[in-house]
């Protein structure tokens, strides 16, 4: 058992004092899986930002501008920009480089996961069925890159 001064509980994530609520950026084409991921979000912190993209073409035209997101969640499956190219504009953009981000699919095949991780994600997370799992994966994700700050 750990215990740090520097640390609160803030809405069921453990966060330092300096750390704001998280903003994060979904991208993802299907509507349900939107709702859903923003569901688990404002239940594990209801103070975090949360803005999504149904496509990676407008995503990237909203990563040129202020404020950037703490974290970029990125659906494999998309039309015209799968989730790799999109990845792979956000890791050579000088800009945005440094930005984690978390490929998060339907799809469990290990060539994907291993391009992901080639290509710069910090994870690949497999879409769960239940919000409470999907919760549990976020929370992970947010503590993973706290602590990097």
């Amino acid at each position: 058992h750990l215990y740090s001064p520097n640390i609160k509980f803030h809405s069921g994530l453990i966060m330092s004092e300096q750390s704001q609520p998280p903003y994060i950026f979904l991208i993802d084409d299907d509507h349900d899986d939107r709702y859903f991921f923003n569901l688990a979000l404002s239940r594990l912190d209801p103070l975090s930002k949360f803005e999504h993209f149904d496509n990676g073409e407008s995503a990237l035209k909203r990563l040129n501008t202020a404020p950037l997101p703490d974290c970029i969640f990125l659906d494999y499956n998309m039309p015209r920009m799968n989730g790799m190219q999109v990845l792979e504009k956000i890791k050579a953009n000088i800009n945005t480089r440094h930005l984690p981000v978390v490929m998060y699919s339907t799809s469990n095949q290990g060539k994907y996961m291993d391009e992901a991780k080639a290509l710069g994600a910090i994870s690949y997370i497999i879409k769960p069925y239940l919000v409470e799992d999907l919760k549990k994966e976020i929370a992970q994700v947010i503590a993973f890159i706290s602590n990097k700050k």
